[in-house]
């Protein structure tokens, strides 16, 4: 008589798919389970966060950093997948005034968040900034500018830029100080 020994089972690879490997603070991302074996439990093995069980769901934390979250099959089989959670991109200021004159270069408050690279460019009004580096130069005339800052994931922030003539002391001003910085 021949002896059969049982068939063993092989372990199934299982993977978690997203959309993106970054997620901003205070936000979602959906991921689902491929090759599983349902029922699944999931666990956050690092970081910060929590996970939406029947939604396959992760939700951030109000900090930034790196999150690593595991999924478990019913057979045993398990996944991994890493995100990294950012600043929302924002500007510090929802608008500046800033003194006029062709050519005058000022230098943008910095934005915070995002996904580097970044992408300037000016939506409205006639003035000119540097794509790369976000550096503002004034129009000659009187005028209300809208930049836009843009990150690597599409995610954008707007800042209204009014340019006047200034008059401090008596004295015109092409640099005006704000919060301690010159622009």
């Amino acid at each position: 008589l021949d002896s059969l020994s049982p068939a063993t089972e092989r372990p199934t690879t299982i993977t978690i798919i997203t959309d993106s490997q970054y997620v901003a603070t205070n936000s979602s991302l959906t991921f689902t389970v491929q090759n599983g074996t349902p029922p699944y439990v999931y666990s956050i093995k690092s970081g910060q966060g929590t996970i939406d069980p029947i939604a396959n769901t992760f939700i951030s934390a109000t900090v930034t950093g790196v999150t690593t979250i595991s999924v478990i099959d019913s057979k045993g089989n398990s996944a991994e997948a890493t995100f990294t959670v950012y600043d929302q991109l924002s500007f510090p200021f929802s608008s500046v005034l800033i003194a006029s004159g062709f050519g005058v270069n000022h230098l943008l408050p910095s934005h915070k968040g995002g996904v580097p690279p970044y992408v300037y460019s000016v939506v409205s009004g006639s003035g000119q900034v540097n794509t790369t580096n976000g550096l503002y130069t004034t129009p000659i005339d009187i005028n209300t500018s809208v930049v836009r800052v843009t990150d690597a994931l599409g995610s954008s922030s707007e800042m209204s830029i009014s340019s006047s003539s200034l008059l401090v002391n008596g004295e015109v001003k092409s640099m005006v100080e704000l919060n301690g910085n010159l622009y």
